[in-house]
């Protein structure tokens, strides 16, 4: 609801997988059915290798692993923008 009301365009969603309700998988589907090119970094304590299957080895995705430091958050967010888009 957010993402279809807000009149600025937003180049990232950060997202845990594991949520109450919408996992991350489905909440980044949604998501990009707008928005194709947004950039999407998954937050999860249980390793990335664990989903990356059900994701279909979508490069696009980023992953970063809990528990992670704010430093550590800013720093991929930074790498995630620097790169180009898909």
């Amino acid at each position: 609801e957010l993402l279809s009301s807000c009149e600025e365009r937003i180049d990232m969603l950060v997202t845990d997988v594991v949520m109450p309700r919408m996992d991350g998988p489905t909440l980044m589907g949604h998501v990009r059915r707008s928005n194709p090119d947004i950039r999407v970094v998954f937050i999860s304590g249980y390793a990335e290798d664990v989903f990356r299957d059900e994701l279909e080895n979508d490069e696009t995705i980023n992953f970063l692993a809990k528990p992670f430091s704010i430093r550590e958050l800013a720093a991929k967010v930074k790498e995630v923008m620097a790169a180009e888009s898909p």
